[in-house]
Order: C-alpha cells, then structure tokens, then sequence
C-alpha cells in the first residue's frame, strides 16, 4: 500500500511538473479535457476518489484538494466527483463514461482493488 501510495505521489508530481511546464510554454496539457473518475472509495467517514490526469496519470484526491490544473475537488459522492475552477463547476466522467449508480440500499458500489494481492 505505501509503495503505491509513493507511486502515485510519483506520477502526480510528474503531472504537476508537466503541467507547470506547459504554462510556462503558453498552454496546457489539460486543455485536451478534463479528469475522469476511475474509482470512488469509502473507508469508514473518509471518501476519496481515484482520477485519471488529462495526461493519463493518475492521482487520488479528497474533498478539498487541488488538482494540477488549478481545480478544486468540491464535492465527491458514491456516483461522481465535482470540480470547481475560476467559479465554473464541472461534473466529471467517469472512464467508462457512464456514471455509477449507488443501489438502493445506500451502500457504496464495489470499487476493484487497485495494486492488492
């Protein structure tokens, strides 16, 4: 679990440094859209949620957290993830490009288990 807690660390500094690269240069790597939802997560009270980068990386973030591109996680849900930037809100994707639906016992829908043996 740490070593892919480090690796998307990794991968995430990688898309922050490309990404500030590519301001420097005049555009943007996440002009050619917006992040996608892979997975969503419940771990007792604490959800979180597992994106794709425009660029391809990955990076799991929680209400709250800054993305590279300067967006705001605002709200994540058991069926999807907004994000707020220079005050537009944006429902994103997810990968498949359909959205989860929670069942309607109110349980979180089974996410895969990423990197786990």
């Amino acid at each position: 679990m740490q070593s892919e807690t480090a690796y998307l660390k990794a991968k995430t500094d990688l898309a922050k440094a490309r990404n500030d690269l590519a301001s420097a240069q005049g555009s943007s790597p996440n002009e050619k859209g917006a992040p996608q939802i892979v997975g969503i997560m419940r771990f007792g009270g604490d959800i979180s949620a597992r994106l794709r980068l425009a660029d391809g990386a990955p990076i799991e973030v929680k209400q709250g957290d800054r993305l590279p591109d300067g967006s705001v996680v605002s709200e994540i849900r058991a069926n999807g993830v907004r994000i707020k930037k220079q005050g537009d809100t944006k429902e994103l994707a997810f990968v498949s490009g359909e959205q989860a639906a929670a069942p309607s016992t109110g349980q979180m829908p089974q996410i895969p288990a990423y990197g786990l043996k």
